[in-house]
Formats: structure tokens, C-alpha cells, sequence
């Protein structure tokens, strides 16, 4: 059944459904208020401060006394000041029998952050947004470098309390989609990362007489259109973390960013942007990727051997050295202006780029929060919006302070969206990284990888029938009506597919009770384009109360055509006594068991490597069991016995854990890593993974 949404009782047949039309969607009101680290209101201004010493460390022993804060060059009285410590808990290393794989094989990586953190979780929300819209704004040459950075960051300094999305500039459109806290659907960003064209020429305006004047004016032209639409795509992403929680900082990847003050569309951008990352709390930090430069007079070259200026560009006209010199600086005072303004670091002119990112993740580890009432006309609109500035000063000597530049008198009441329309809910529900939980969801998306056809997504989400608003029927029957949107979005955020409908679920007598002891199964498939990463979300609104729900999970589609080892999906589910009124939660949909019961659990090998006599493979199956991204338990690796299996290029295998009845109740990850011991290369394992819960 394709494309098709069916609702079910859990594990019954059938039930009265009234479908009405197909509908696609998208956004909720989130929490916020008490999460909010700056704070605009006529009784109340609030500001965040980082102190630091010339070495950049942190200072965090200050008192209100050491602080002088002024608002248009007056000074304010400080009425409420703390220092927030942001830096997550340090994760515990995983040791399993074999330790993880030493040459970057993601697919034997412990399944950190698959269970998802909670939003009070959530210690840093960081944004690293790569400039990719043209070659001089992060080139090929240097991709290789910021993927490098990128992924030591995740797999080494990424902490749990990490909320983190990788978002390029081009594809924008699902930047929301992609914050998550699972490394392994980071890490498959990273090897997505956009590479452009195989080189990079940095335009300079050494010589724009003559000629070349009217490539210098495309030139000025296409300076506004691509840096405008930087700071747009910047606008887009601060604007959707404005209700996330956390320290909240972006990271922006650019090789340089030059802004013409004097173009006033630009100087107009600029100021919505900080305005706009000022309102939503967001520190934006710099990375320029070109390394240290070489000036070679009318050249010069980055720390790989790209060579920029008139050599690179054929016959240009000699420039002098101090031309040369300026544009260079010049191309880089965007990303410093972009980090001075909101507070944060601008890192250039090096060649350690992991340094770089682990400097300014590392910043976020806690700050200063300072708080005055605002003098009477702050917030006057007479005459348009006021820009105020503020300034924060220490008293102590030899300190370094960073903050943000100001803001426009609106308030925060003023600046806030309403989202109130049915698309809104929906869409915020879909887009939100921690679930809607207004109406209990839970989502299991099961990947098939049948060689013969396209890969499709498989998909089940179960409903707490008691969070909707059922209504009596004359006849003694009882009616609710629901939205219900299923969504798989690509690596890049983009949806891929999707389908939605509205539902009318009529039930009375037994069939009525059991809806509500057991509530409801949403089954349907979506197909997907290709192998790789895909977020498949689901969401469900109440149509009477306007309550929404909605969860979403990653899964990972093998190649299975390439003839390399892979492995689907895991199905798994409780095998406990069909009298055990919890037996329906402990089903494949939901996965909820009691210590002590067993975890039934299947997954298809693919294209294992046969021995000489072409009828046996070798394969050693390793279960690791996981808790709070902790490793609770791993097994040695033992034989596969394929047995009776006709088609030993898809060997079915299932097993069972025994749960101990100790174990605490909570989210836990089972992860099944095979190892194929024919195969010499690298890619010699690989590994996938399912979540369940222990319930009491």
C-alpha cells in the first residue's frame, strides 16, 4: 500500500474511518520565555556577556560591582546579574571488545544521541551553517579541511546536552529539520557537504579602469546579490532557532564575506540580521577556511596552494602589494563586523581549522546575564524604531569583554509571530527537534532494501488514544477527527516525500475500550530516492482541541546494489504472554517492556562474501545494549550460522535478548554490528540500530 495512510487498532483489523482528502504541510507555538537570554520588555532589559582574559579563558568569579553597563551612553543600574554554566557533562568513552573503528567507519560507531535529547536536556544549540552559494564563498579546495574540523568535532568534542545541525546556504529550506543530537546523522551530513568547483579565484579590485570596468561592476553586483543572500539565509535559521533552548550560537563557515557599507540594501540587512540574532538570543561565530595566507604582491596563496589574484586570473594588470593586501583583509571584515556585533569570535588566519571550531564551541561554555530596567520612551515608536547600543565594561583590569551591539526598541511581545492557523501547528510540530508531546507519538520507521526495487520507508506510529477529543454519537458510538502528516526529509533538511490526510475515527462498545487502552497505529510507506540518511517525521492534530503530537526518527538506507556488506533496518518487539494487558506496548510499534522479558528482534544481511566453495559466508555478529549513551552491556562477537538460508546474498537472521530484571526503567539502544571476516578492506563492518523503552 503506497503513499496511503491507514489507521488501526493495535493489533486488530479493522475500524470505521471516514477519510477526507489528501494534504501536505508544515510549524506549533514552542516554549519559551524562562529559556530567553536576551530580554527586551519596558520593564525589564536583559543582555548576555562573556569575560574572558587575553588568553581567552573564562571568567566567571565576577560580581555585579565588576560590571558597568550603559544603554546610549548612560549608565543603567544592574537589578539582576548571574553567571549560566552551559558547558555540558564530559561523555564517558565507549569501550566495546573490538573499540570502535579507527579509520572513521561510521557505520560500527556506538548510535550516540539516537534516543534524542529532551528539550530540558539541552545545554548548546549550534548552527554550523557552510557558505556555499558560490566557489570564492567556500571553494573545493578547501572542503576537504572543513569536513575534517566538522567531524573531529563530532566524534571528539560534541557533548551530550550538544542540540547541533550542519546547514548550507544553498539549500536552505530545512534548516530546522536538521538540529539533532544523533552523531550518526551528523556525520552523514558531513560527507554530503557541497563541493564546488575544483578551484577558487578571489576577485580583487586592483585595477578597475579601462576594460575591465564592466566586469568590476558585475563584480559590485554579484558582491550584493550573494552576500545579501548570506545574510537572508542567516535570517532564515536565527529566525527558526528563536525557540530553541540552550546557549544558542552559529557558526558560519565562509572564505571571507565583504560588505559595502555604503550600499545601503546591505547596511539595511545587516542591521535586521544582528537585530534579528539579538531577539533570538543567537551569538554568531566566524570561521574563515582559507588558512594563512601567502601575499605575493599582485598574489597570493592560501596555506593549500590556491593561488588568488591577477596570476590566477591570466592577463591581469600588475596590482602593488598594498592594494593587494587591503582587498584581502577587506573580504574578511563581513564575518568580522557579523561576530563583533552579537558577541562572538571571528577565527582566521590559521591553519588548524579543528582548533579553530573547538575555540569557538568551547566559547559557549557559559556567560554573564545582566539585567536593568530600561528608561521610559526605549520602547516609543514615535518616528520610527530607534537603534540603542549597549557597552559593557569590567572594572578589573586586563579583562576582555564581548557583547552583544545593541537592539531596536521592540519588544519581545511586539516580535513575536502568532501561529495560530491549522498549517502552523502542523508545521511547527514537524519541525520542532524534540517532538510535539501535547498528544503522545511514537514513530518507527522500518527501512526496506530489496535489491530488486527502490528503497521505502516502512512506517508506524502509535497514538495515545486518550490525548484526543472523542465526542458521543447518538447511536452510543464516539468520534474524534485528526490531521495526520508523514514526511521524510533528505540529509539537507529538503523534504523528500510526504502525504497527509484528515481522519475521522468512529468506534463504540469493546472496540471503543480497546482504542483506549491500546490506542491507535498509524501505517503507511513512503518511498525514497536513494540510499543514505533520511528524518522521517510524523505529526497528529487534534482537530477539536488543536493539540498536536509528533516524533521522528533517523534511519539509514543501504546501498545494497553496490555489492557491499550491509544491513536493513532492525524490527523488534517484546515477546510477552498475550494475557499481559501490556502486551499490545511491548508490539513492534512501540517497543515498551518490563525488566525481565525478551526483546524479539530480526534484520537482513546483504551481499556477504562467499568463501571459495561459493556457499559460505563467514560473518560474526557482536549486540551492544546502550543507556543514556552509556554501554550497559556488549557481548563477544559470535558465528553467524545462515542455515537453511536460499539466497546467501540476503541472509534473514533474528535473536532475542533476555532483559535483565534489574534494569532501570528508561530509553535504551540496541545496536548490532556484523563483522564479515572475508573481506581485507575497511569496510569489513557495519552496524545499525533500535530504540526501546523498560517500563515498570
Amino acid at each position: 500500500m503506497r503513499n496511503k495512510i491507514v489507521i488501526v487498532l493495535v493489533f486488530v483489523l479493522t475500524i470505521v474511518i471516514y477519510s477526507f482528502g489528501q494534504q501536505s504541510t508544515n510549524d506549533q507555538k514552542q516554549k519559551q520565555g524562562e529559556e530567553d537570554v536576551v530580554k527586551l520588555s519596558t520593564t525589564l532589559v536583559q543582555i548576555d556577556a562573556v569575560v574572558t582574559d587575553k588568553n581567552g579563558k573564562h571568567i566567571t568569579d565576577l560580581k555585579p560591582e565588576d560590571f558597568e553597563i550603559l544603554q546610549d551612553g548612560k549608565p543603567q543600574k544592574i537589578t539582576n546579574f548571574s553567571y549560566i554554566v552551559t558547558q555540558p557533562e564530559k561523555a564517558e568513552p565507549i569501550k566495546t571488545t573490538k573499540g570502535n573503528d579507527k579509520n572513521n567507519n561510521n557505520d560500527v560507531a556506538a548510535p550516540i544521541g539516537v534516543t534524542g535529547l529532551k528539550r530540558e536536556q539541552v545545554k548548546r544549540t549550534i548552527a554550523i551553517v557552510l557558505n556555499d552559494f558560490t566557489r570564492e564563498s567556500l571553494s573545493v579546495d578547501n572542503v576537504l579541511y572543513v569536513q575534517k574540523a566538522i567531524r573531529t568535532f563530532i566524534n571528539e568534542q560534541m557533548e551530550p546536552g550538544d542540540l547541533v545541525a550542519i546547514i548550507r546556504t544553498r539549500r536552505i529550506g530545512g534548516a530546522m529539520q536538521q538540529f539533532t543530537s544523533n552523531k550518526q546523522e551528523l556525520l552523514a551530513a558531513v560527507d554530503r557537504i557541497y563541493e564546488g568547483p575544483s578551484s577558487s579565484t578571489f576577485q580583487d579590485d586592483s585595477d578597475c579602469g579601462g576594460a575591465r570596468q564592466e566586469e568590476c561592476e558585475f563584480n559590485d553586483f554579484g558582491q550584493v546579490y550573494f552576500n545579501g543572500s548570506t545574510l537572508s539565509s542567516l535570517g532564515y535559521i536565527i529566525s527558526g532557532m528563536r525557540n530553541l533552548p540552550g546557549r544558542k550560537s552559529v557558526l558560519l563557515v565562509s572564505q571571507g564575506l565583504r560588505f559595502d557599507f555604503e550600499n545601503p540594501v546591505i547596511k539595511q540587512q545587516i542591521y535586521k540580521l544582528v537585530t534579528l540574532a539579538n531577539q533570538a538570543s543567537v551569538v554568531i561565530n566566524t570561521l574563515d577556511p582559507r588558512g594563512l595566507p601567502v601575499l605575493l604582491g599582485p598574489t597570493f596563496s592560501a596555506a593549500n596552494g590556491t593561488v588568488y589574484g591577477a596570476a590566477a586570473q591570466g592577463a591581469r594588470p600588475p596590482a602593488d602589494i598594498g592594494t593587494i593586501h587591503m582587498t584581502y583583509f577587506s573580504s574578511q571584515g563581513g564575518l568580522d563586523i557579523l561576530a563583533k556585533q552579537t558577541g562572538g569570535l571571528f577565527f582566521h588566519d590559521s591553519n588548524d581549522l579543528t582548533a579553530g571550531v573547538r575555540k569557538i564551541v568551547n566559547d559557549q561554555s557559559g556567560y554573564y546575564l545582566i539585567a536593568y530596567q530600561p528608561e521610559e520612551g526605549t520602547f516609543d515608536h514615535q518616528g520610527g524604531f530607534r537603534f540603542h547600543t549597549w557597552k559593557v565594561r569590567v572594572t578589573r583590569p586586563n579583562l576582555v569583554v564581548r557583547t552583544r551591539s545593541g537592539f531596536l526598541g521592540i519588544s519581545d511581545e511586539e516580535s513575536k509571530p502568532a501561529r495560530n492557523t491549522r498549517n502552523d501547528q502542523l508545521s511547527s510540530a514537524l519541525t520542532t527537534p524534540f517532538g510535539s508531546s501535547d498528544i503522545p507519538i511514537k514513530v518507527t520507521g522500518i527501512v526496506g532494501s530489496d535489491p530488486a526495487s527502490k528503497p521505502e520507508v516502512n512506517i508506524l506510529a502509535h497514538i495515545d488514544s486518550r490525548a484526543l477529543t472523542f465526542t458521543d454519537e447518538p447511536d452510543g458510538g464516539h468520534k474524534a477527527t485528526i490531521d495526520v502528516v508523514a514526511v521524510t526529509f533528505g540529509d539537507n533538511g529538503n523534504i523528500v516525500d510526504q502525504l497527509g490526510s484528515t481522519q475521522t475515527i468512529v468506534a463504540k462498545g469493546q472496540m471503543y475500550e480497546k482504542i483506549m487502552r491500546d490506542g491507535l497505529l498509524i501505517t503507511s510507506n513512503l518511498p525514497l530516492k536513494r540510499p543514505g540518511g533520511y528524518q522521517l517525521r510524523v505529526a497528529v492534530r487534534d482537530v477539536a482541541s488543536q493539540r498536536t503530537g509528533s516524533a521522528s526518527q533517523f534511519v539509514l538506507v543501504p546501498n545494497v546494489r553496490n555489492g557491499r556488506l550491509a544491513i536493513s533496518g532492525i524490527v523488534a518487539a517484546g515477546s510477552q504472554s498475550a494475557e499481559d494487558p501490556n502486551e499490545a506496548q511491548a508490539g513492534a510499534a512501540v517497543r515498551k517492556l518490563k525488566p525481565g522479558t525478551t526483546l524479539d528482534y530480526t534484520y537482513t544481511i546483504y551481499n556477504p562474501v562467499l568463501d571459495q566453495s561459493g556457499k559460505n559466508p563467514k560473518l560474526m555478529v557482536e549486540t551492544r545494549l546502550f543507556k543514556d549513551d552509556k554501554l550497559v552491556y556488549s557481548d563477544k562477537p559470535v558465528p553467524l550460522n545462515p542455515g537453511d538460508a536460499t539466497d546467501l546474498k540476503q541472509i534473514k537472521t533474528v535473536g532475542a535478548m533476555k532483559l535483565g530484571a534489574d534494569l532501570k526503567p528508561g530509553e535504551y539502544v540496541l545496536q548490532v554490528v556484523v563483522t564479515d571476516e572475508l573481506i581485507k578492506q575497511k569496510r569489513k563492518k557495519v552496524s545499525q540500530w533500535v530504540t526501546f523503552e523498560i517500563v515498570q
